[in-house]
């Protein structure tokens, strides 16, 4: 398939595909678009091994994006407040212990 026709697929415009393809930046809910026309899982496409991890928000943004959420239905997912949940990503709160807990399990597959 060829980039035009990915994009005619997902319906955006070609140089969105050029650019994801060319900078590895990407929104979430297009990647999701991708995967499902490429019948891949999201993981599979490969964006996500140069995102930072050195902080607690960087692993949980990229635990996010590679299970294929959006902020929303990650928070909504895993049971947490999505104010909460992005204020972890950003680091500006650190999750309770009983929180790490939870999201052990949704972090854990990266490593």
């Amino acid at each position: 398939m060829t980039q035009v026709e990915l994009a005619r697929e997902i319906n955006c415009v070609p140089a969105t595909i050029i650019m994801i393809a060319k900078t590895g930046r990407y929104n979430i809910a297009t990647l999701k678009k991708i995967s499902d026309v490429l019948e891949q899982p999201i993981e599979f496409l490969g964006c996500f091994e140069n995102m930072p991890e050195t902080t607690f928000g960087e692993r949980l943004k990229k635990a996010r994006y590679y299970h294929g959420y959006d902020r929303k239905e990650a928070a909504e997912t895993l049971g947490f407040n999505t104010r909460s949940f992005y204020d972890w990503e950003r680091d500006k709160r650190e999750p309770s212990i009983e929180s790490l807990n939870r999201l052990y399990p949704f972090i854990n597959i990266l490593y």
